[in-house]
């Protein structure tokens, strides 16, 4: 609960410290990349902590890491939580009344990303619930539970790791043109892997599913940026990782749900369906609106 609160706080407040010289993409993927690399390194120290002193005393130090995340939160500017003391007096109160009149509606554009977005999210979300029981339920000699489960969160991460440096690379120059080749890569992925399920198609499909989300992340963060003004950019990036982290839980319910009655070839194809679905209502939408404004 705490670290999906945390993921909607950081999207409010990253706009509002973020340096003159960088882009929120830049910034979005360089908190991925950061967050990536602590796991990367959190982990095997964790593993070997728990060795040598045990996991009573594991846990007793754990608190002294979230500890210095209070201290190094302190030291966040004031305007974290009062961005309009960052501006002079005569625009404040501007400022409030447009961020009350303009946040209740985004514009298509921004809508569109969001769904894009929305969908992404849930795929993965389902993965990670839906693969790790699987992984648990199913037996795929040689490979022994603990290890496939250690595979499946490598791949992750390592997907994780390349949306981070695809996106990156690419800058977000066409974030629209990028969410929906994302949504048709996860989609065909997921077919494929439906179709020659195993260890490895789950592995695959773990991979796209994070490197999906990251891109889609990190494209939605362009368009904000483009679309958005500053003044209530923050408050947009809240509401849509509010939005975003529920669908995330809405989709690792229903692989929950699915891991206990559907075997991997027919769960990954009804989310394949799913996501074909919804990459086709988007795109028709797109069209009705090019046609509308053409």
């Amino acid at each position: 609960m705490l670290s999906k609160a945390f993921g909607v706080l950081r999207a409010a407040v990253t706009p509002r410290v973020l340096p003159e010289a960088i882009t929120l993409v830049t910034a979005n993927a360089r908190l991925s990349f950061a967050g990536l690399l602590a796991a990367a390194v959190a982990a095997p120290v964790g593993a070997g902590l728990n060795l040598l002193i045990g996991a009573d005393w594991l846990l007793r130090l754990a608190p002294l890491v979230f500890a210095l995340g209070v201290v190094l939160v302190l030291r966040l500017p004031a305007h974290v939580d009062d961005p309009d003391a960052a501006r002079p007096p005569s625009t404040t109160g501007t400022a409030v009344r447009r961020r009350r009149r303009t946040l209740l509606k985004v514009g298509p554009v921004v809508a569109e990303a969001m769904q894009a977005n929305a969908v992404l999210r849930a795929f993965s979300g389902f993965l990670i619930i839906y693969l790790a029981f699987v992984l648990r339920q199913e037996r795929f000699d040689p490979v022994p539970h603990t290890v496939a489960l250690g595979l499946l969160a490598a791949c992750a991460a390592a997907g994780g790791l390349a949306g981070t440096a695809l996106g990156a690379w690419m800058k977000a120059r066409a974030p629209q043109v990028i969410l929906y080749s994302t949504l048709g890569f996860a989609t065909t992925v997921a077919v494929v892997s439906a179709v020659l399920f195993g260890l490895w198609a789950a592995l695959a499909v773990a991979f796209a599913g994070a490197a999906g989300q990251t891109l889609g992340k990190l494209s939605l963060d362009a368009v904000v940026q483009r679309e958005i003004g500053e003044e209530v950019r923050s408050s947009t990036f809240a509401v849509s990782e509010t939005l975003h982290q529920l669908v995330w839980v809405a989709g690792g319910l229903l692989g929950l749900a699915l891991s206990l009655v559907a075997d991997g070839r027919v769960a990954l194809l009804l989310v394949a369906a799913a996501l074909a679905v919804a990459l086709t209502v988007l795109l028709i939408r797109r069209s009705r609106a090019h046609r509308r404004s053409g």
